[in-house]
């Protein structure tokens, strides 16, 4: 869309553009589903993971685009030596960075939570967490909780476990999965997980 509303075709060096600019993009998504994964991993919920890591990577990713789109900005206008080569390129790379750009922060973690929550869900499951508490007898353990919805059949101790497996794709397995009216919040929709592991603690 770029090249046509300038005016330019699809050539040799608008290829050349448009190569350079599938590295960028696949680097910039990257860093956002990585990020995302990592704190799953640590045991947030897909979209408790999303709502941490979108912020977190929004600065490198508008820096990385601005900074390709500040560096080819003269070549695109035309300025310098070999202008006839160089804007096509510039003008292929800008008009992706742009619209990448916004793919990477709205499209990119909209698909990520609809995919990997079709892939985990349990109709009855709303909502689950993963956290630590101490045992005098067992030292740290992993405890989940899930939160039911209201008149569903209820799930089989294998559905928890594997819901919340795939779910929190947590790098420690819970020992023990309990079933709680909601989970405490704090902050954008974050759990507070520290209500939780005190509520626990305490033996709730």
């Amino acid at each position: 869309a770029a090249l046509w509303t300038t005016g330019q075709t699809l050539n040799i060096y608008s290829m050349i553009g448009l190569v350079l600019l599938i590295g960028l993009v696949a680097k910039n998504s990257i860093l956002l589903v990585d990020l995302t994964n990592q704190r799953r991993a640590g045991g947030m919920a897909i979209d408790d993971a999303l709502r941490d890591a979108c912020p977190i990577r929004m600065r490198p990713v508008l820096m990385t685009s601005a900074t390709v789109v500040l560096a080819l900005a003269p070549a695109a206008l035309g300025f310098g030596a070999g202008s006839e080569t160089n804007q096509p390129l510039s003008i292929a790379v800008i008009g992706g960075m742009i619209s990448s750009t916004l793919l990477t922060l709205v499209v990119v973690p909209a698909v990520y939570s609809l995919v990997e929550s079709a892939l985990a869900d349990h109709p009855a499951i709303t909502d689950c967490a993963v956290f630590g508490v101490t045992d005098d007898r067992l030292g740290q353990r992993v405890v989940a909780a899930v939160v039911l919805a209201a008149g569903a059949a209820a799930p089989t101790a294998d559905e928890l476990r594997a819901h919340v497996a795939r779910t929190l794709d947590a790098t420690a397995g819970p020992r023990e999965i309990h079933v709680v009216d909601e989970l405490p919040r704090r902050g954008i929709g974050k759990v507070d997980r520290r209500e939780l592991t005190a509520r626990f603690d305490a033996g709730g």
